[in-house]
């Protein structure tokens, strides 16, 4: 969507994704594989878009959402001044092949339970409980995120809680955090997590109350404060 602003609210996804397209091009290409639960892509050009996207209340709920390549998320794939707010994710991201009769594998590098690629967006008050598999293929790196995996500036996460098991099948040159995978704005500190939780098991460590503030975030840009850990209960 590029032809204006744009509204969704209060909806429901229980129907499961697997988009085996092909394509080895990173996100900053433009030009990535991109599957999502309610939101393929929005704000999607060589430009920074000027319209707005806001998603609440919606709720991803499949047996799985599934991606070879490209950007995989619950609610939003990849957007730019979005507002996502009081949504739900449930689905499955994990396994490293397909479910189904395509038996492709289940390879997308950023991963996000709710959204796989921001810019000049927000996300929060969002709930995940979602296992996630991702390794780092072709000329992408796995960033996985339990809320989001990439930021590209100028976003802010708040109220948001993540539990769950993260696979990392080969992390060669990407990152990972239970609540955003990397950071990659352009000035530092353009990332805010705050007042969020998460729990689970990230690439093999237990998240304990010791160690779930370092693991919050996958790179050090940014400011990260109250984060909590969740037990998923």
């Amino acid at each position: 969507a590029e032809m204006g602003n744009l509204e969704v609210k209060d909806c429901i996804n229980n129907g499961n994704i697997s988009c085996a397209h092909y394509n080895n091009n990173a996100y900053k290409d433009l030009n990535c594989n991109i599957q999502s639960g309610i939101v393929g892509a929005f704000g999607y050009s060589k430009t920074h878009s000027t319209y707005t996207l806001t998603v609440s209340g919606c709720k991803a709920l499949p047996a799985y959402i599934q991606g070879y390549r490209g950007a995989t998320a619950g609610i939003v794939g990849y957007a730019e001044n979005a507002t996502i707010s009081d949504c739900e994710v449930t689905a499955n991201f994990s396994g490293s092949t397909m479910a189904g009769t395509c038996k492709a594998g289940n390879n997308s590098s950023y991963k996000g339970c709710v959204a796989g690629i921001l810019y000049n967006s927000s996300i929060s008050n969002c709930t995940v409980m979602s296992d996630i598999y991702t390794t780092s293929a072709g000329s992408e790196y796995a960033s996985p995120g339990g809320i989001l995996s990439i930021e590209l500036g100028k976003c802010t996460i708040s109220g948001c809680s993540y539990f769950g098991t993260m696979t990392i099948a080969k992390l060669d040159k990407g990152h990972f955090g239970g609540l955003v995978g990397e950071a990659k704005g352009e000035d530092e500190d353009t990332l805010s997590v705050s007042d969020c939780k998460f729990g689970g098991t990230l690439n093999g460590t237990v998240v304990n109350e010791n160690n779930v503030m370092g693991l919050a975030v996958g790179t050090a840009n940014g400011t990260v404060s109250g984060i909590s850990y969740w037990d998923g209960k």
